[in-house]
């Protein structure tokens, strides 16, 4: 590092290899810079000397100009909203200068008087002591106007602010609450902004779902990755987690979700243990990304969902309830609940949000385990053991029993409508559920060949012998799916009904009102297919079923693999994602266990518009009668997920959809699919029977 001598007077930040400031060195306009950075809160030592550094990041365009008659100084102005044509992209330089100062608290003036210089709509709260502050076009909706705004990244807050410009409010944005983070094409809307043509950053962030793109494509990276890094940067304690919109952490979220469909009928839940590895690696995954995380019956069982819930919440440096516990436990010594009710109210409120929604989301969910006590064998007592200690106990290596805090935890569960506030849309969303697990449990209760187990249901599937025949009507059986029950083991059931054995049977998911349709592979446990219909909205589900086929599909396939040159197939198809109806012609090829979506500009330079990754997606054949769909054949590709799947006004369709014009491609490419996911165990085994 060279000693500077610096300075920042007339919108210039300058410096001297002097101190009597004789001897000019750099000279940046404010006008040109686009980021400012911390660059380590750990010192860079020089030698006997050390430095506190931050950076600065300046933007300008390539070759002295942007070839449409803007002068430099103008189009290097990060202000200039728009340009008067279409003409706005250019190329643009990006220079980064690094500075140090001898002290922490200088580095932190530096950088708020700098970035005052440059923006005076950020509350000069906001402007000091931040991470990261740059530059950027922002819009509200992929349909919004683009404006211009200043953001500032807090890294010790998770929080990203902005100022928006259709309400002049200082926004910010709880990083914790990011469900998404990604770079997606650019369309024509940036082609008269003043930035270099490259991705558009979209966070979606409840209530946020912002598009940002900064002065290049590099520049809109790097904000990527760091946004990202401080997102996911999950600690130990219950506010550095990710959180749902509603503060709650997202492992907490999720485990109760997937214990509360697969585990509440099941004996022992939260009593019995689970899988150490599976536990690890559960808890490893929501450590990295806690909302990429998906929970699958066929990776996890309810039991190792529910301990991993139960260490997460013991191995807080603090017990949830823990600083409060001796008040807690001093309540339960009243006889009346309308005595206890007022103070256990009272101690709530002294509860952090993110505190009272984890206890209110926990509570709740031991509210409905306790009431399928007959099946689960877990009382409200038996709960209480387990989970008073880990929610009250003050900091200790080991849990130890105690029946006052075993109290504390029966009073909250006995008056948890009293004490906990439920809005409307958690009461229908929670009712909805719980009629759907009823339903399915009260059919197989009152069937006289229903299989007494806990976590079955009934539902009706069809069977189609003669696939050919359309005007036949199809036979319906009401068939009972145990959660272990295979596609194998259900088409063995009915293979006598069809008058073929198992091995030439398929078991189909047909959804969307018979417009998409897949075969199960034979390995597929089917009561994770049904539940994950409750996933999709009401006037898409409604028409799904299941239907048992003979094998052809997959015969086909099989046939397919073994005579094709290449399981990585590539060539020009349509592409349409779940954002537009059109379809557009792009390179497409499978590779790497994805499908790689791109393009070529005039240039020959290839840009990726999509990855489609075929582990975390199902694949489907056929496609959404809404779309604009003139061609042969078609696959769409639809997400799996666990969180609700919804059409919106900038996604109105479900999944990304590949097509084109010749059959044999559909051929290709679903069996490379079917390849790359299943090697080559595409068909089911034959069964030798000795009689």
């Amino acid at each position: 590092m060279q000693n500077r001598k610096a300075i920042l007077r007339d919108r210039q930040f300058q410096t001297f290899l002097d101190h009597e400031m004789k001897t000019p060195r750099e000279s940046i306009p404010l006008d040109t810079i686009t980021t400012l950075q911390c660059v380590s809160n750990n010192r860079v030592t020089d030698t006997a000397t050390h430095f506190y550094c931050f950076e600065i990041t300046t933007s300008q365009p390539k070759n002295g100009g942007n070839g449409n008659g803007v002068s430099d100084s103008m189009s290097s102005n990060p202000n200039l909203v728009m340009t008067s044509s279409s003409s706005g992209n250019v190329k643009q330089q990006r220079v980064s200068h690094l500075y140090g100062v001898g002290k922490e608290s200088e580095r932190g003036v530096w950088m708020q008087k700098i970035l005052e210089s440059l923006t005076n709509s950020m509350p000069v709260k906001y402007t000091c002591h931040y991470y990261r502050a740059g530059w950027c076009y922002l819009k509200n909706s992929i349909t919004s106007e683009w404006s211009g705004t200043w953001l500032v990244l807090r890294k010790s807050q998770r929080r990203l602010i902005f100022v928006s410009e259709a309400t002049g409010n200082v926004e910010k944005m709880d990083l914790r609450k990011a469900r998404c983070i990604v770079l997606k094409e650019s369309d024509e809307s940036i082609d008269n902004l003043h930035v270099g043509i490259g991705p558009m950053l979209m966070i979606d962030c409840p209530p946020y779902a912002v598009y940002m793109i900064m002065s290049s494509a590099r520049e809109t990276k790097i904000w990527r990755h760091i946004i990202r890094e401080v997102a996911h940067n999950n600690g130990f304690s219950l506010g550095d987690q990710q959180l749902t919109r509603y503060d709650v952490p997202v492992i907490v979220d999720k485990c109760i979700n997937f214990v509360y469909i697969h585990g509440s009928m099941s004996e022992g839940i939260y009593r019995k243990s689970g899988s150490e590895n599976s536990m690890h690696k559960l808890m490893s995954a929501f450590r990295a990304d806690a909302f990429n995380v998906e929970i699958t019956r066929n990776e996890y069982n309810e039991h190792d969902v529910a301990n991993v819930l139960k260490r997460f919440m013991r191995d807080l440096p603090e017990r949830l309830l823990g600083k409060l516990t001796d008040s807690f436990v001093f309540v339960t010594e009243l006889n009346l609940a309308a005595e206890k009710i007022p103070i256990y109210r009272e101690l709530l409120a002294r509860l952090s949000p993110i505190e009272h929604e984890t206890l209110r989301r926990i509570v709740g969910h031991l509210v409905f385990i306790s009431s399928q006590q007959t099946k689960n064998k877990m009382s409200v007592q038996n709960l209480t053991m387990i989970w008073g200690p880990t929610l009250l106990a003050k900091k200790s290596d080991e849990l130890i029993y105690s029946q006052k805090e075993a109290d504390v935890l029966s009073d909250l569960i006995l008056l948890y409508k009293n004490l906990f506030p439920v809005s409307a849309d958690e009461i229908k969303r929670e009712q909805d559920m719980l009629a759907c697990l009823q339903k399915y449990y009260a059919a197989a209760e009152t069937l006289k060949d229903a299989v007494k187990q806990s976590g079955d249901i009934k539902i009706w599937i069809s069977l189609n012998p003669n696939p050919d025949n359309i005007t036949e009507e199809k036979m319906q059986v009401n068939a009972t799916i145990s959660p272990t029950k295979t596609a194998y083991e259900l088409c063995r059931e009915y293979s006598v009904k069809m008058q073929l054995p198992t091995h030439q049977l398929t078991l189909y998911e047909v959804i969307l009102n018979g417009s998409l349709e897949r075969p199960l592979h034979h390995d597929t446990k089917v009561f994770d297919v049904i539940l994950n219909w409750s996933y999709w909205p009401e006037e898409d589900r409604k028409h799904n079923y299941l239907m048992v086929r003979p094998i052809e599909m997959l015969r086909e396939i099989q046939r397919a693999i073994k005579n094709l040159a290449t399981v990585t197939p590539g060539k020009e198809l349509r592409f349409a994602d779940n954002r537009t109806k059109t379809f557009k012609s792009l390179q497409c090829e499978l590779r790497d266990g994805k499908i790689v979506i791109s393009k070529k500009d005039k240039n020959d330079k290839t840009t990726i518009i999509r990855e489609i990754f075929l582990q975390s997606c199902t694949a489907y054949v056929g496609c959404e009668r809404k779309r604009d769909f003139p061609w042969s054949w078609a696959i769409t590709f639809v997400e799996r997920t666990q969180a609700q799947i919804m059409r919106s006004r900038d996604a109105p369709y479900i999944g990304h959809v590949l097509a084109g014009s010749e059959w044999v491609d559909r051929t290709i490419w679903y069996s490379s699919i079917w390849y790359c996911l299943y090697g080559d165990n595409i068909l089911p085994p034959a069964e030798i029977i000795l009689k």
